[in-house]
């Protein structure tokens, strides 16, 4: 039976087993076979039963005095179409212990400690994460695998019920009995356990301690920020949202620098199931234990793209390419373990993405690892490894940035265009190279391309760089069509007042196939830029677009031009466009706009 209504105060209930809902607290009828007589439910609410006393949270943890887990091997748990497939990452008298579990799952792995629980079926299985060996199997009646934790002794299991946001807690020992049901008013987090001890932030708001033998709630915290999963650290508990509140004695905050990032930021890791979006960026970082210390690097996926962050501003510093989706990540002391969908399990340095470690999951039916469709891994305390001798681990940032905007694939649009405004912000002269092919590519997605254009005109270094492109456009044999991105190239050179791009310039306004706003664009840099020796091509411009100029910005250009050429032409250059005001076969609107220019209100001399 649900609780009486009540006052609003903390409190707590606790009772024997008994159903709840449409969900009885045995999970409608035996999510356990073993629900036995001593098991007890708690509801955490806000009702009018006595709560324990509302404490901060570094109270509760000097009081409760927390046993951290016992640190598990990094291990990897991957999930094919034909079962679990797992390695260990770390080699145990020269090898990597692996096991694989034929099944028909039907939920993805979650690896807690030494524990692998996943759905198989319509049953709940939890495999030993080092040997693959069955530990128990329960009914789900329904329910969604959500979270788990584990201390070795207890297994605590975060459900949901497909159908509302109705989310409880179940605790089982290792034959698979429940000792313990915890349901609330709000939404549950992912538990942590220690010692026998269960500790859950609910409602985003409060963290409950809570004895699993007795089911009495032990303490409770209220959280300063919204936070819902706990993750431990090495030996450190951490409430996570982000931002991360430390469950310590100096109980402090921590939050991610504040920076934009590609997609839809979400936290990622740990005992949260990854989704496989292609917009859904996920965030996997490692707190440090003290507000003192130097905040980690963090990582951000987004399909098969990985990228490091600096802790303490968000500075980008590195940028990989996985052959498959990347499926799972986990943070180490020092390094990142990534899984992606071709079964390729990688550890990677946090500074500069260096290999650590590299291997591929064993294959399945015929060969083939690349049905891998969810990873879960745990990097342990500390990963260490040897250095890949075939990793290009000298790259610079700018040459990874080249690498992942050169491929054309619609999945990366919306990361590439994050990544073609990180490149634009490095002040390396060979960020504008890279810009300028981007920039370039007649197959690139268009926004990206229109926006590297952008960006390329922001650009204030490089000069080198974008006179070559501009003399080697339309010279390529392979691609007569090719361009260089005159417009934004014209800006640039302009704004560092290069005249060695004038001739350049001059001799491409006259090529086909540029835009209106391009012709613009550049015959307002060549205004500055130009001198007396591009007369010449700017007077054939001139001459053919004053009788055709049919857009405003092709007029723009005509009379930037004829500015240009009043400038620098001399005599000739006045009569030239005193000879284009007379003719009648001039546009109209250029014809107006050409009065108005100084030098051309007097008569021509007679001939």
């Amino acid at each position: 039976m649900a609780p009486a209504a009540g006052p609003r105060r903390a409190g707590v209930q606790v009772a024997p087993l008994t159903a709840h809902g449409a969900f009885g607290l045995c999970l409608a009828s035996a999510l356990l076979a073993s629900c036995a007589a001593r098991s007890s439910a708690l509801r955490l609410a806000e009702g009018d039963a006595p709560a324990p006393r509302m404490e901060t949270l570094s109270a509760l943890s000097q009081r409760l005095g927390l046993v951290p887990p016992k640190p598990a091997p990094a291990r990897v748990v991957a999930q094919r179409a034909t079962g679990l497939v797992s390695s260990s990452l770390e080699l145990e008298r020269g090898e990597r212990r692996s096991w694989q579990h034929d099944a028909r799952v039907t939920q993805a792995p979650l690896l807690c400690g030494q524990v692998v629980v996943f759905g198989e079926d319509s049953r709940l299985s939890a495999l030993d994460a080092a040997s693959g060996a069955v530990l128990w199997s329960i009914p789900d009646t329904g329910a969604l695998l959500a979270g788990a934790a584990d201390d070795g002794r207890f297994t605590a299991l975060t459900l949901r019920d497909p159908k509302s946001t109705h989310s409880w807690l179940s605790v089982l020992d290792r034959s698979g009995a429940e000792q313990l049901r915890v349901d609330a008013e709000h939404l549950l987090g992912t538990p942590a356990l220690s010692d026998g001890r269960l500790l859950v932030a609910w409602d985003e708001r409060f963290v409950s301690a809570i004895d699993v033998a007795s089911g009495a709630e032990l303490g409770r915290a209220n959280l300063d920020v919204a936070a819902r999963h706990a993750l431990w650290a090495g030996t450190e508990l951490f409430f996570a949202g982000p931002p991360w509140v430390h469950f310590g004695a100096s109980s402090y905050t921590y939050a991610l620098p504040r920076r934009p990032l590609p997609g839809r930021p979400e936290l990622g890791g740990g005992a949260i199931a990854w989704r496989t979006d292609p917009e859904l960026t996920h965030l996997v970082a490692r707190p440090r234990a003290s507000a003192g210390t130097t905040p980690a690097s963090y990582l951000a996926t987004q399909g098969r793209l990985a990228l490091g962050f600096e802790g303490s501003h968000g500075t980008l510093e590195w940028v990989r390419l996985l052959p498959g989706v990347i499926l799972g990540a986990a943070a180490g002391d020092h390094s990142f373990a990534l899984c992606d969908s071709t079964g390729s399990v990688r550890v990677l340095a946090e500074q500069d993405a260096h290999v650590l470690l590299q291997l591929r999951l064993a294959a399945g039916p015929r060969g083939a690892a690349s049905d891998v469709s969810a990873c879960a891994l745990d990097v342990g305390q500390t990963l260490a490894g040897e250095a890949n001798a075939d990793e290009e681990r000298h790259d610079s940032l700018v040459e990874q940035l080249g690498r992942a905007l050169a491929l054309s694939d619609p999945e990366l649009a919306g990361a590439q265009r994050f990544l073609s405004r990180e490149l634009a912000a490095r002040p390396e002269p060979e960020a504008t190279r890279v810009l300028i092919d981007l920039a370039s590519r007649q197959n690139a997605d268009p926004v990206l391309q229109a926006e590297a254009e952008d960006l390329l005109a922001t650009r204030r270094n490089g000069a080198e760089f974008m006179l070559r492109a501009l003399a080697q456009s339309g010279t390529d044999s392979r691609d007569p069509v090719s361009r260089a991105p005159i417009a934004a190239l014209a800006e640039s050179l302009l704004a560092q007042n290069e005249q060695r791009a004038a001739p350049l310039l001059a001799a491409r306004i006259n090529q086909p196939g540029h835009s209106a706003q391009a012709l613009a664009r550049v015959a307002a840099a060549l205004e500055k830029l130009a001198s007396e020796q591009e007369y010449s091509a700017l007077r054939v411009f001139f001459s053919l677009q004053r009788t055709t100029a049919d857009e405003p910005e092709r007029v723009e250009a005509v009379i930037s031009t004829a500015r240009t050429l009043l400038r620098i032409g001399a005599e000739p250059g006045r009569r030239l466009v005193e000879e284009a005001l007379r003719d009648p076969l001039t546009v109209p609107e250029v014809r107006n706009r050409l009065a108005g220019l100084p030098k051309t209100g007097s008569p021509l001399p007679a001939d």
